[in-house]
């Protein structure tokens, strides 16, 4: 199998949401006391090792210890084991004792006093946000200070019950606006209240009003073409872009239908990676009006072409050395395997490594990640084993390189 962290990407479909009370049956078969015995019995025939080592040597993962437990500390208490304690080597502590000379630990003023203490923090505050600390005046001088300071305290002063009645006094003379009209019609700012209200719709429900819709003018396009650098809009490229329309129209199901019926009429069908090349239509508006590709197959009857493994290559299915091991099972046993055998499964479909179609054994090459993901691949044995009901035959990927290593190395020194 791939390398791949996540389980999820080598299959299609939400089986991932189905199988969730199938992991929780498998996880909660791992008990408590099963762990401590495997712990144990490691500790009894390795020695103590460190907490970081736990994934490496032990078959459950770091964080189904957590669950159980709460912490690893409890887990070696009821075991009656000990983990290795980490030392720090005399090195590492040098070079932090070097370091960490000449710093005093505190606040800005314990390491450089009250008048240094207002630069420094100024200068963290302008690295960090771009903003001066201090009054008003050191920041914006006299004359601004004055204007931000009556604008400030008209926020504060500003009752909710009076935006009320100023915006429904004005929402009633205009005859309504946008809210991007806002800062120009009303006295105070847009931020004054979100902050108060929480947000602008929250706002319109307590007044009881509603926004216009914004709509696009020529006068729009007219200024958006002098922001991009002078460019200007013809009467017929703004009619033209009008009329493809700004907002995305959900396309009507039975042009998509009509459409992939002809085309499989005159071409036959097609492998779903190549959807977006051959139809007009994009896979993401078919994904919004039919839920999937599968989806829309059924409804038509035509389903989708198997992919050719030869051609096509299943980018990121296949793991490095999964094709010299299932070569040297071929070579063994004298048997074909079937690379990449399809199954098809309730909600998606899985492939199997490779599948001895007449003696009816599935071969799967687990690589290293697979000891992380127990559980995920007992649940996707017994949903294969349903379909086909064969055997399954789990190869170690490093232990099966090592013998092909060792009988490469007999065969050099016999020859």
């Amino acid at each position: 199998m791939n390398n791949n962290k996540h389980w999820r990407k080598g299959i299609k479909g939400n089986i991932g949401n189905q199988n969730n009370q199938e992991i929780i049956k498998i996880k909660n078969l791992q008990t408590k006391e099963l762990i401590i015995k495997k712990f144990q019995e490691k500790v009894d025939n390795i020695g103590i090792f460190y907490r970081k080592q736990w994934n490496n040597l032990m078959d459950c993962n770091a964080a189904t210890v957590r669950n159980h437990f709460g912490l690893m500390d409890e887990l070696s208490k009821q075991a009656n084991r000990k983990f290795k304690k980490y030392i720090m080597l005399k090195k590492t502590k040098e070079k932090q004792s070097k370091s960490m000379k000449g710093k005093n630990v505190g606040t800005y003023e314990e390491k450089y006093g009250k008048e240094q203490a207002i630069i420094e923090k100024q200068k963290r505050s302008i690295k960090q946000k771009g903003i001066k600390l201090g009054t008003l005046e050191e920041r914006y001088g006299k004359e601004k200070a004055i204007t931000m300071k009556e604008k400030i305290s008209l926020r504060n002063s500003i009752p909710k019950d009076k935006i009320i009645k100023e915006f429904q006094r004005k929402f009633d003379e205009v005859g309504g606006f946008c809210k991007n009209d806002w800062n120009k019609l009303m006295f105070c700012n847009s931020g004054t209240i979100k902050n108060k209200f929480g947000s602008m719709d929250k706002f319109v429900k307590i007044a009881n009003r509603e926004f216009k819709k914004y709509i696009f003018t020529n006068e729009w396009y007219l200024e958006r073409g002098k922001k991009r650098k002078g460019v200007k809009y013809s009467e017929k490229a703004i009619k033209n872009f009008k009329n493809s329309g700004i907002k995305r129209v959900k396309k009507n199901k039975k042009i998509i239908i009509n459409e992939y019926k002809q085309y499989c009429k005159l071409y036959g069908s097609f492998c779903k990676g190549q959807w977006d090349k051959i139809m007009s239509f994009n896979s993401q508006t078919i994904r919004n009006n039919f839920g999937s590709l599968d989806v829309l197959a059924e409804e038509v009857g035509v389903p989708f072409k198997e992919i050719d493994t030869v051609v096509f290559g299943h980018h990121g299915r296949i793991g490095k050395n999964e094709t010299v091991v299932l070569n040297e099972i071929e070579r063994e046993k004298r048997i074909k395997l079937k690379r990449q055998y399809f199954v098809k499964v309730e909600g998606g479909h899985y492939y199997i490594n490779g599948y001895d179609i007449i003696n009816n054994i599935a071969y799967e090459n687990d690589e290293y990640t697979h000891k992380f993901q127990n559980v995920q691949d007992i649940i996707r044995e017994n949903k294969i084993k349903e379909i086909l009901d064969c055997k399954f035959i789990r190869l170690d990927d490093r232990e099966q390189m090592r013998k092909i290593e060792n009988e490469n190395i007999k065969t050099l020194e016999d020859f």
